[in-house]
C-alpha cells in the first residue's frame, strides 16, 4: 500500500490527501498486535510505517507507538529455540515476507525488546554492530561521576 506522506522531524508522519513540497510517496506497512490466541487471526492495527522505497533506510511512524515489526518471529525464535533473523529496514522485512523482525525505534528498551530471544541473527556484520553499539550504551549507566577534593574542616 503507498501514500503521500508528510514527514516530522521527531520520527513521525501525516498523511495527506495530495501533494505539496517535500511530500514523500511512501510504502505503508500496517503494526498490529501480537495475536497469541489461535482464534483471532489478525491483531489490531496500533501504528503504521511508512518508507521511501527509493530510500529505504530513512522510515517514520504515525503514531510512534511501534518499537519493532515482526515482534512474532522473536517469540517464535524464542519458542522454538533458535536465532531470532534481524533485517535492518522495513523494506528488507518486507522481502523476506515477515520472517525477520526489524528496530524502528533504536532508543527502545533493547533488552526488554530481545531478551527473550535465545540468540539474535543479524542480516550482516554492519548490523550485528549496531546492534551490539547499541546494546552496550544502554546498559551503560547514564550516571554523571566525579571526584570532590577532600573533606575539610568547619571553621570555628
Amino acid at each position: 500500500m503507498t501514500a503521500l506522506i508528510r514527514p516530522c522531524h521527531d520520527g513521525r508522519f501525516q498523511l495527506l490527501s495530495e501533494f505539496e513540497p517535500g511530500a514523500v510517496d511512501a510504502e505503508l506497512i500496517l503494526v498490529r498486535e501480537i495475536v497469541l490466541d489461535p482464534m483471532e487471526q489478525l491483531g489490531e492495527v496500533y501504528d503504521t510505517v511508512a518508507f521511501d522505497p527509493s530510500r529505504p533506510t530513512r522510515w517514520w511512524t504515525e503514531s510512534g507507538l511501534a518499537t519493532c515489526l515482526g515482534e512474532y518471529e522473536l517469540d517464535t525464535a524464542w519458542w522454538d529455540d533458535r536465532p531470532a533473523r534481524m533485517v535492518a529496514t522495513p523494506a528488507d522485512w518486507l522481502a523476506c515476507h515477515g520472517a525477520a523482525f526489524v528496530i524502528l525505534d533504536w532508543s527502545c528498551d533493547l533488552s526488554a525488546l530481545l531478551g527473550r530471544a535465545p540468540t539474535i541473527e543479524c542480516a550482516d556484520d554492519w548490523l550485528a554492530g549496531k546492534l551490539n553499539r547499541e546494546m552496550a550504551a544502554q546498559a551503560r549507566p547514564n550516571i554523571q561521576i566525579f571526584a570532590k577534593g577532600g573533606c575539610r574542616a568547619a571553621a570555628a
